[in-house]
């Protein structure tokens, strides 16, 4: 399951537009007008408590019906039975919980449009400093969000207040989007689109600054300055005030022929437009332009339906941005097949403007019987930057002086699949680096590390309609839902599950999720070419002990879906201690999740589904056939060669 709580998985809420509700992919009936003010009310304060008289005021303003607290108790059931069919109580809801002060409506913030629009957001304003491209598309995901109106057709004053401020911040957002449009050459397409806004908001000057900037930079002065003068007319008629600064500002730079050196956001931040004489830019990523301004690009390319951890990228590209003279060292760590690679790529890409020394990819092959030691590792490096110096014979410290002298500090190096800090730390040449290990990496000195975690449901259908098409999961929601359900938000395996479905059309999702849902078939379904779950997973037992590779056979084929470090001990016949130490092994590996708040003060632990039928098949596998393990590294279970050459991460 990617989340057995009802709140985490299968609820989805819009309220920038009609007030709707999804549970398990498929519509909520929310009922009659006053029931669905209840729930936008909650919506605006996602997690937040409000009170019965707040939410009287929102519902009915002034003109209050008889008893109209027991209308909220009577509104606020109607929506549990409608959201959560199997609880009907204030004591067993876990959505909608009465306490002393009123109602809550307990989501995760990620299954509301409005917190995913004011996220959103924030990512794309930050992401203004660092690659504008990629600001642009923050920008256009938060404005796609949006399906109409707020609050649809609900009435009253509190929700026309709240419709006016929400409307203000999208348009907010569309300048900004506007701007950022402009500073990337897209003077014409911006020009069009300013110019149906101001229909609509006639007196909005920042609007007019930026439709004056776009007439400008296409090279259509008289026109630009024609909005100015239009501006300036309907504002002493309408309001018998002048233009503000910044209007005037443009204006007399437009009037000298001046180049427009910046363009201001929403926040005050400036960027810079591309002039009438530059080349246009290519909108939605600048991959083109890059590519011809960095001859020394060995990243490889970028995946194209890349989905989600939009958090992560911003943290990424933040940290890889940050001044100072300590060049950033990022390390992106979490289990086999989550994602790791795919997130590094598309970092570097988008960063690529910021390091034009180059930027090159070094596969350390660190889960596989064959890691890339530095020495290997120093060569093949230093072979991309066209100095191995290769008619000398160097010893391994002689290699990384040499490295060391060739990197420049605009570089940036990404260093893909790390066994653990010994085989990076020789790597580590000064310039900024990006790691995805398994491991977390911690002995790596002032290294900046970024947690990645399965997908959340909803990315995790955006991954895969992208990849069969939002047509074919549209047609069967429910279907796709258990395949996600099976895939357990992985992205290895929704990988996968989304080539098999490409490759067999004539399939239906249903049937594709009835093979899933066959435990005793589920890895083998999830195997497409080189791509395999089962081989992702079986690399990491290279790196395991023997105790603790009996161990995670042992504690897979228990069953229990969470242990503690005293259930681990029973099972293993062992003392707790000794099951702890065991145990957090498996955690350093992420082959055992760490599971928290279970309320009594123990750790607790969690073998993913997926994990768990890995493991029960490689027991039954060495059942079938023994042999005897081999030192330290722990005994080796092999399927076609599925521990030879693995370049999954």
């Amino acid at each position: 399951m990617i989340s057995s709580q009802l709140t985490t998985t299968s609820l989805r809420f819009e309220i920038l537009g009609p007030v709707r509700a999804w549970r398990d992919g498929e519509e909520v009936d929310l009922g009659p007008a006053r029931q669905r003010a209840v729930l936008a009310r909650l919506l605006l304060s996602t997690g937040q408590p409000q009170t019965i008289p707040d939410i009287i005021a929102a519902v009915w303003g002034d003109e209050l019906p008889g008893n109209p607290r027991n209308l909220v108790h009577k509104y606020v059931g109607g929506l549990r039975r409608a959201l959560e069919p199997a609880t009907t109580t204030s004591r067993t809801s876990q959505l909608l919980p009465l306490n002393a002060n009123g109602y809550m409506l307990r989501a995760d913030r990620r299954q509301v449009d409005l917190d995913n629009f004011t996220r959103t957001v924030s990512e794309g304003i930050t992401l203004a400093d660092i690659d504008l491209a990629t600001a642009r598309d923050r920008y256009n995901t938060a404005i796609g969000l949006w399906q109409g109106e707020a609050f649809g057709q609900l009435s009253g004053e509190f929700f026309a207040a709240e419709r006016h401020r929400l409307a203000e911040r999208l348009l907010t957002a569309h300048e900004d989007r506007i701007a950022i449009d402009l500073a990337l050459g897209g003077h014409a397409e911006a020009a069009i689109e300013v110019t149906a806004l101001l229909t609509g908001n006639p007196l909005r000057e920042h609007l007019s600054v930026l439709l004056m900037t776009a007439l400008y930079l296409s090279g259509r002065q008289a026109d630009a300055l024609r909005v100015f003068h239009d501006y300036r007319r309907n504002l002493v008629s309408e309001l018998g005030i002048e233009p503000a600064q910044e209007l005037q500002r443009v204006h007399r730079q437009i009037l000298a022929g001046q180049p427009v050196r910046q363009i201001t956001l929403s926040t005050g931040k400036t960027i810079e437009p591309a002039g009438r004489s530059s080349a246009r830019a290519d909108i939605g990523g600048a991959g083109r332009a890059s590519k011809r301004h960095n001859p020394l690009c060995h990243l490889g390319p970028d995946i194209s339906d890349f989905t989600g951890r939009e958090r992560q990228v911003t943290e990424i590209c933040s940290i890889l941005a940050e001044p100072g003279d300590t060049p950033p060292v990022v390390v992106i760590t979490g289990m086999a097949g989550v994602g790791k690679s795919a997130l590094a790529i598309r970092a570097a890409h988008l960063m690529k403007s910021r390091f034009p020394g180059g930027q090159f990819y070094l596969n350390l092959r660190g889960m596989t019987s064959d890691p890339v030691q530095p020495a290997q590792a120093f060569q093949r490096l230093l072979r991309l930057l066209g100095s191995d110096g290769s008619e000398q014979v160097y010893t391994d410290d002689e290699l990384g002086e040499l490295y060391r002298t060739a990197v420049r500090g605009r570089m940036l190096t990404v260093l893909d699949d790390a066994a653990d800090e010994r085989q990076v730390r020789p790597l580590l040449s000064g310039a900024p680096t990006l790691i995805t290990s398994r491991r977390r990496l911690a002995g790596l000195h002032g290294a900046r590390i970024i947690e990645l975690d399965t997908m959340a449901a909803e990315d995790a259908l955006r991954m895969l309609s992208q990849i069969i098409g939002s047509d074919r999961t549209g047609a069967d929601p429910r279907a796709a839902a258990r395949i996600l359900d099976h895939t357990e938000g992985l992205p290895l395996a929704l990988r996968i599950a989304g080539a098999r479905l490409v490759a067999r059309p004539h399939w239906t999702l249903g049937q594709f999720a009835d093979r899933l849902g066959d435990r005793e078939r589920r890895l083998a379904e999830l195997a497409h070419s080189d791509l395999e779950v089962r081989m992702a997973l079986a690399a990491t037992l290279h790196h395991l002990s023997q105790e603790s590779t009996q161990a995670f056979l042992n504690l897979a084929a228990h069953g229990a879906h969470t242990f503690t470090a005293a259930d681990a001990a029973g099972i293993l016949g062992t003392d707790e201690l000794e099951a702890a130490d065991i145990i957090e092994e498996l955690v350093d590996l992420r082959l055992v999740h760490v599971e928290h708040g279970q309320g009594t003060g123990r750790l607790a632990y969690r073998l993913r589904d997926l994990v768990r039928l890995f493991a029960c098949g490689q027991a039954a596998a060495h059942q079938r056939h023994p042999q005897q393990p081999s030192s330290r590294s722990g005994p080796t279970f092999r399927r076609q060669g599925v521990l030879q050459s693995l370049q999954i991460s």
